[in-house]
């Protein structure tokens, strides 16, 4: 077992989701942007990865203390340099965040020492689909800026992008090395995400794992999966989810 707490076992990178009306009428493909009309809270909270989906690897994880609906303050909150981050977040747009953070049951306060170790999901809505495009671009060159530094005992020792499939408007993958520490121990471990965007929604999936093991293809298709979900989503009024305030 390991005594790192949960809170660290996400990415620092992993970030937030904006609520607001958006000015593009149509996607770049020309067809209709179904993100332009209004999008609640209740819509948001469905855009996220539940947890009948996790990965067979993650199966038996627990939503975490950093899940649900975050403010561009508190979307800053973990990044490397969360000054910049929040500026970001305002130059770029955000409205608003929606993050479902799962990881394995603690016993007896200690976080069971397994090969999967946090999954994240976020769901980030902009003002419009340029800043959420815009963000995206920024995040991942700050991804890669961010080898070497250190936050709250969290290192990123290498990150590499990797090309996505045609999901959505467009989309985007990277892979880090990442060392946890705390005052008796050192984990290393290997950090993967996908992130996809659609009209002025930017969604992500996050996973950390103790191998080096290739989860590409996995999230990609978890996140082929979503952006259907997603889409039914835009194109349905939705009741209020009894998960969306979780």
């Amino acid at each position: 077992m390991s005594r790192l707490p949960s809170g660290k076992l996400t990415i620092p990178w992993v970030g937030g989701l904006l609520i607001a009306m958006a000015i593009a009428a149509c996607g770049g493909d020309g067809e209709p942007d179904l993100t332009a009309r209004p999008i609640s809270d209740a819509d948001l909270g469905t855009m996220a990865v539940y947890e009948v989906d996790l990965p067979q690897d993650f199966a038996g994880f627990v939503r975490t203390t950093e899940s649900g609906f975050k403010t561009n303050e508190q979307s800053a909150e973990g990044h490397l340099d969360s000054k910049d981050e929040a500026q970001d977040l305002e130059l770029f747009g955000q409205v608003r965040e929606y993050v479902r953070a799962y990881g394995p049951p603690p016993v007896d306060g200690m976080i069971p020492q397994g090969e999967a170790l946090s999954f994240v999901s976020s769901a980030r809505l902009f003002e419009d689909a340029q800043g959420a495009s815009d963000y995206l671009e920024d995040e991942l060159a700050d991804m890669e800026g961010s080898v070497g530094k250190d936050v709250s005992d969290v290192t990123i020792e290498e990150v590499e992008r990797f090309k996505v499939g045609d999901i959505a408007d467009e989309a985007a993958g990277v892979r880090a090395t990442v060392v946890y520490r705390d005052a008796e121990s050192e984990l290393l471990a290997y950090a993967t995400q996908v992130s996809f965007r659609r009209g002025r929604l930017l969604l992500s999936i996050a996973v950390v794992k103790t191998n080096d093991e290739d989860v590409s293809e996995e999230l990609e298709a978890l996140a082929v999966s979503l952006d259907e979900r997603i889409q039914v989503v835009l194109e349905t009024t939705l009741l209020p989810s009894p998960t969306a305030t979780q």
